[in-house]
């Protein structure tokens, strides 16, 4: 049984919750990096009909300068970008020369 995110999302993770009498198999994150949702599996000894659960725990990216970042933590991931940005232009205009002149009166 698979619990999928809404499109654009990926998943975090997940789990699976089971009646008495089914046991779960596996869990395990849904598709290819990032994972989509999550998947769990099942193995039910009787032949009747069980009602079993998967969920996922899904995460919308954002983007901070044009770069999709995970919305967790993704005020010190700014942080981090904007240090980066203020130490390529301090070393960028840190090559200019700077200009200065001598007045006498």
């Amino acid at each position: 049984m698979t619990a999928l995110c809404h499109s654009g999302d990926y998943a975090t993770g997940g789990s699976a919750s089971q009646p008495f009498g089914v046991t779960i198999t596996g869990s395990a994150p849904h598709g290819d990096y990032p994972p989509t949702g999550w998947d769990g599996y099942f193995y039910n000894p009787e032949s009747g009909p069980v009602t079993v659960t998967t969920f996922a725990v899904c995460q919308t990216p954002i983007t901070v300068a044009g770069i999709g970042v995970p919305q967790f933590g993704s005020f010190y991931v700014a942080i981090a970008l904007g240090a980066v940005l203020y130490f390529i232009m301090a070393k960028r205009f840190a090559k200019r020369p700077t200009l200065s002149a001598e007045v006498k009166a």
